[in-house]
C-alpha cells in the first residue's frame, strides 16, 4: 500500500501535484486474513509520519452499509492503544442518515480537521451526485486517500456506484476485496481500472488478448492450444499486476485454524417439488435468456419448499386476487386437498435436513449460521422454529436488510458470547449479512441455496472460517439434485477455478463442458438409490446418512475444495513463461496498429454473427 500510494517522503514532496506519479493498488487477501487491521496501521503510520501527514490528511473509507460500525470500532480499538501526541479524529458519516445539515456540519469538520471519513457505499454514491448539495460532492471527491472495502463492488463501470467514484480526484486509492474475481474477467478489469487507469489499456483490447483465450481454455473440451494460450496468457497478466495486486489465499490461515470441510449434498426432492418443477419447465416457461433468471427464483423456491411458491405468489398479487385467481400453474398439478397440507415441513427435503441438524448441533453443543438469498425462505423457516418453541433473540437470531447497524452489533455480540449456549442459531440474509461481519462463535453454517456468484457463498462461508476460530469448521451446501440448482453450483466451480487461474496463478481442473454449461433447463430425475461411497470425517454428517429419516433425502455428498485442487503438473516451465511474453508483445504491437470498430460498425455485423454474452 505504501509503495503504490506513496512511494516514498521524498516523492511525495517532489511530485505532489504529478498526479501520474501516484498509483493505486488492490490488496486481495481472502476473508478473515486481517484486511481492516492493515488498513488502520497503515492509516495510523502515514497519519504520525511528520513528512507524509502534511500531505495526507483527509482519508475517505467507504464500506457496505452492515460493516460501518465494526470500521469505527476497529479504528478505536487499535488507536486507543497506541501512544501519540495528536488525535486522528474518526467521523461517522453513515450515522447522519437523511439530515443534511449534520452531513454539512461533518464535511466541514472533516475538511478543517483532517481524519478519516468513514461513509456507507450507498450514501457516498448519492451525496457525490447530488446536484443540489454541490458542497458534498466538492468534499468528499477530493480526499487525500480514498479506501473502498469490498471493492469487488465496482466491478461494473454502468452502476452509479462506479460512476460516482470516479468523479474522486485523488489517485491514491486502495481496494480491499477478498473475491477480486466474481463472475468474468471485464468485472476484474473495471476495478484494476479504477486504482491505475490505463494499466490494461482499452476494455475492447483487454476482452482480445486476456478475456476471449482465457475463458476459451478454461473447459474440459479446450483444445491443446486452447489451454496452452490460455496459461500463457493468465501469466502475462499476473505477471502485469504483481505491482497493483497483492493476493494472499485462505490457504495461509489453514496452519492456525482448526480444519474446515465443506460438503456439498445432494437433496433429493419430494414428489411433490419434483411434478411442480417438472410441469414448470416443460409446461409453464419458455426457455430464453430473458426468462432465466426469473426462472432460476421459481426454481429455487421449489427446490427449498413448495409453499414458497405460494407464497412468492400471494405477495405478488394481492390477497383478493390470489384467492380468486383461478389460473395458478400449480393447481394442475397438485389438488386442494394437497395444497392445503402444503406448508408443512416435511413436503420439502431441505427442512427436514435442516431441522435434523439442528437436533444434532443442539445435542453436540455446536452454534450454527444459516444463510439464504430468500427472504420467504428465511420466513418459513422462522415460522417452524416459532412453532416448535424457538424463542427470537434468545435461542436464534436474524439478520436481514431491516435489521439496523447498531441492533446487528448487539445481536452478534450476544451470539459469539461463547458462555451463553442458549443463543445456538443465527438466520442471516446472504446479502445482508454474508459480507464482512465476525460470527466465530459458531462452527457450522448451512447455505440452503446456490447464488449465480460464488463469492457471495464463499464470503458466507468465512464468517465462522476465519482467526479466532477454536474448533473444527463444517459447511454445508443443501443442493437439488439434477436441478438448475444443481447447475449453477457447478458453474460456481467454474468460476472459482477461473478465480484462482487470474488471481493466484493456479492451474485447476478444467471441470465442464460447454454443452454442459447450456443445459441449465434440462431436469435429472432423481436415482431410487445412489451408495454412498464412504462416511464422511463429519460424525454429525455421518449420522444423517445413517438416521433413516435422512437416508432418503441425500443422494450423494462430496467435499467442494476437492473440485479445486492445484495440479502442479499443469504449470508453465520457464521457456513457456518467456515464449507467452513474447507472443503477448508481437499480439499487442500488431492490434494497436488496428483501430478499434466504432458502435455502428459493430451494429453493422449481421446478428447471426454477433457473439452471444450472457453474465451470470
Amino acid at each position: 500500500m505504501y509503495n503504490c500510494t506513496i512511494g516514498s517522503a521524498k516523492r511525495l514532496q517532489q511530485n505532489i501535484n504529478d498526479q501520474q506519479s501516484i498509483n493505486g493498488c488492490i490488496l486481495a487477501h481472502s476473508m478473515g486474513l486481517g484486511k481492516t487491521l492493515q488498513i488502520v496501521t497503515f492509516i495510523h503510520s502515514v497519519s504520525t509520519n511528520e513528512i507524509i501527514k502534511k500531505y495526507i490528511q483527509k482519508v475517505l473509507i467507504i464500506v457496505p452499509y452492515n460493516v460501518a460500525q465494526n470500521w469505527h470500532d476497529e479504528f478505536e480499538k487499535w488507536f486507543d492503544k497506541c501512544t501519540r501526541k495528536q488525535k486522528i479524529r474518526i467521523w461517522k458519516m453513515y450515522e447522519t442518515k437523511s439530515s443534511i445539515a449534520k452531513r454539512r456540519q461533518l464535511l466541514s469538520n472533516w475538511d478543517f480537521y483532517g481524519g478519516v471519513m468513514i461513509i456507507t457505499s450507498r450514501m457516498a454514491t448519492n451525496m457525490i451526485d447530488n446536484l443540489d448539495e454541490k458542497s458534498f460532492r466538492r468534499s468528499l471527491t477530493q480526499p487525500d486517500l480514498v479506501i473502498v472495502d469490498e471493492g469487488h463492488l465496482l466491478k461494473n463501470n454502468q452502476t452509479a456506484f462506479y460512476k460516482a467514484l470516479t468523479k474522486i480526484k485523488t489517485e491514491r486509492r486502495i481496494i480491499l476485496t477478498g473475491t477480486p474475481l466474481q463472475n468474468n474477467l471485464s468485472e476484474y478489469f473495471f476495478m484494476v481500472d479504477f486504482i491505475k487507469p490505463k494499466l490494461l489499456g482499452k476494455h475492447e483490447r483487454f476482452k482480445t488478448r486476456f478475456e476471449k483465450p482465457i475463458n476459451n481454455g478454461q473447459l474440459i473440451d479446450s483444445t491443446d492450444y486452447e489451454v496452452k494460450l490460455m496459461k500463457k496468457r493468465i501469466h502475462v497478466l499476473t505477471k502485469m499486476l504483481k505491482n497493483y495486486v497483492h493476493r494472499c489465499d485462505y490457504e495461509i490461515l489453514v496452519p492456525y485454524l482448526p480444519p474446515k470441510h465443506e460438503y456439498v449434498i445432494g437433496v433429493r426432492m419430494t414428489s411433490i417439488q419434483s411434478r411442480l418443477y417438472r410441469y414448470y419447465i416443460t409446461n409453464v416457461t419458455t426457455i430464453t435468456r430473458k426468462n432465466l433468471l426469473n426462472d432460476s427464483r421459481i426454481l429455487m423456491l421449489i427446490c427449498n419448499h413448495p409453499s414458497l411458491l405460494l407464497k412468492y405468489h400471494r405477495e405478488k398479487y394481492d390477497k383478493e386476487n390470489f384467492d380468486n385467481h383461478q389460473e395458478f400453474w400449480w393447481k394442475k398439478v397438485i389438488d386442494s386437498l394437497e395444497e392445503k397440507q402444503l406448508f408443512d415441513m416435511k413436503f420439502g427435503s431441505k427442512f427436514t435436513l435442516i431441522f435434523s441438524i439442528l437436533a444434532q448441533c443442539k445435542r453436540i453443543g455446536d452454534k450454527i449460521l444459516i444463510f439464504s438469498q430468500s427472504i420467504l425462505t428465511l420466513n418459513y423457516l422462522e415460522k417452524l422454529l416459532n412453532e416448535q418453541n424457538w424463542i427470537k433473540n434468545s435461542d436464534y437470531f436474524r439478520i436481514d436488510g431491516n435489521v439496523e447497524i447498531s441492533e446487528r452489533h448487539e445481536v452478534i455480540s450476544k451470539f459469539n458470547n461463547p458462555d451463553d449456549h442458549r443463543a445456538r442459531l443465527m438466520l442471516i440474509s446472504i446479502r445482508a449479512g454474508g459480507i464482512g461481519i465476525n460470527l466465530i462463535g459458531a462452527n457450522r453454517a448451512i447455505l440452503i441455496d446456490c447464488s449465480w456468484n460464488p463469492a457471495i457463498d464463499s464470503q458466507a462461508i468465512f464468517r465462522v472460517f476465519r482467526l479466532g476460530q477454536t474448533k473444527p469448521v463444517y459447511i454445508y451446501r443443501l443442493v437439488s439434485y439434477g436441478t438448475m440448482e444443481w447447475k449453477i453450483y457447478e458453474r460456481q466451480v467454474q468460476k472459482q477455478s477461473l478465480s484462482k487461474r487470474v488471481i493466484d496463478e493456479q492451474h485447476v481442473v478444467r471441470n465442464y463442458t460447454r454443452a454442459q454449461l447450456e443445459e441449465m433447463y434440462r431436469f435429472q430425475e432423481s436415482p431410487d438409490l445412489l451408495a454412498i461411497p464412504e462416511l464422511p470425517n463429519d460424525n454429525l454428517l455421518a449420522d444423517l446418512l445413517l438416521m433413516h429419516d435422512c437416508e432418503r433425502s441425500i443422494i450423494s455428498y462430496h467435499e467442494h475444495d476437492s473440485l479445486l485442487a492445484q495440479l502442479p503438473e499443469e504449470e508453465l516451465d520457464d521457456g513457456e513463461k518467456l515464449e507467452a511474453w513474447v507472443e503477448y508483445t508481437r499480439e499487442k504491437m500488431k492490434s494497436d496498429n488496428q483501430p478499434l470498430a466504432t458502435e455502428k460498425q459493430k451494429n453493422n455485423i449481421p446478428l447471426e454473427q454477433q457473439p452471444e454474452i450472457i453474465t451470470l
